[in-house]
C-alpha cells in the first residue's frame, strides 16, 4: 500500500507545499497515514457495505467538490502521484473548443457547493443552504426543481463516463444531498439508462456524514493488523 506525504491538489485549501506527514509525526509522534476523502469512502463502501460484494467498484463522491474512489481487484487504485479518481477535474467540452484559458471544470457546475451557489442565486439568498435547498425541493420550488434536474442529468453523464471507462461492476454514489433526497437517484438511474446500454449498478452510498471516517478507521486497521492486501469486512 502506497502512502503519500504531499497533498498534490487542493483545491480548497492552500497547503504551500506542506508535508503534513511529516508535520504531523513531529507534532504528536505517532504514526500518519494520509488519504482523500473520495478514496476512504470507497474504502468504508468495500469493507463495510454491499460494495464488499464485488472485485471492481468506483465510488462517486459529491460533496463540496467531485472525486472517485477506486476499486480494482478489492484493491484501491491510486495512480501514480495518488491523482486517480479527480473527476471533478476534468474539463468540459464547449462551444470554444479551440480555446484554453476559457474552461469549466466538472466540479464547478456539478458538485454540492456549485448547486447551492447556484440556488442562492436565483434566490438571491447567499445565506441559503443544504438543508433550505431541500425544504424548498420538497415544498414544490420550480426554480430548486429545475436547478436538481438539471444536476442529476450532469451527474448522470459523469457516471456514463465514469461507466464507460472502468466498467466497473457497480457504482455507488456517496452526497449528502441525494441522501436527503433520495428521489434524485432515481432520476440519475433513469437517465443514465437513456444514455447507456451499459447496465451498471448505481447505488447510493450508505452513511454519507461518517463514511469518510469509517473508511480511515479500515485503513488504519488494515496498517496496524500489517494486512494492507487482505480484505477485512467489518460489522
Amino acid at each position: 500500500m502506497t502512502t503519500f506525504e504531499h497533498v498534490v491538489h487542493a483545491p480548497f485549501i492552500d497547503m504551500k507545499d506542506e508535508n503534513i506527514v511529516r508535520s504531523l509525526t513531529g507534532e504528536f509522534q505517532v504514526p500518519v497515514m494520509m488519504e482523500n476523502e473520495a478514496n476512504l469512502s470507497a474504502i468504508y463502501e468495500r469493507d463495510f457495505n454491499e460494495a464488499g460484494l464485488y472485485l471492481n467498484t468506483i465510488t462517486v463522491s459529491i460533496h463540496k467538490g467531485i472525486g472517485a474512489g477506486i476499486i480494482i481487484d478489492s484493491q484501491l487504485y491510486r495512480g501514480l502521484n495518488g491523482e486517480a479518481g479527480e473527476i471533478g477535474r476534468s474539463i468540459m467540452m464547449d462551444a470554444n473548443v479551440g480555446m484554453l484559458d476559457n474552461f469549466r471544470k466538472v466540479e464547478d457546475f456539478c458538485s454540492e457547493d456549485a448547486i447551492i451557489g447556484f440556488a442562492q442565486g436565483v434566490k438571491e439568498d447567499p445565506s441559503l443552504q443544504r438543508d433550505d435547498l431541500v425544504d424548498l425541493f420538497r415544498s414544490g420550488d420550480n426554480d430548486i426543481k429545475k436547478i436538481l434536474d438539471e444536476f442529476t442529468t450532469a451527474i448522470a453523464k459523469i457516471i456514463f463516463n465514469v461507466a464507460s471507462e472502468f466498467d466497473p461492476e457497480a457504482i455507488f454514489i456517496n452526497s449528502p444531498l441525494i441522501d436527503e433526497l433520495p428521489s434524485l437517484l432515481e432520476q440519475i438511474r433513469q437517465k443514465y439508462q437513456l444514455i447507456s446500454r451499459n447496465r451498471t449498478r448505481i447505488r447510493l452510498a450508505k452513511d454519507s456524514q461518517h463514511a469518510t471516517l469509517l473508511g480511515a478507521c479500515s485503513l488504519i486497521t488494515h496498517r496496524v493488523l500489517k494486512m494492507d492486501d487482505y480484505a477485512l469486512k467489518f460489522v
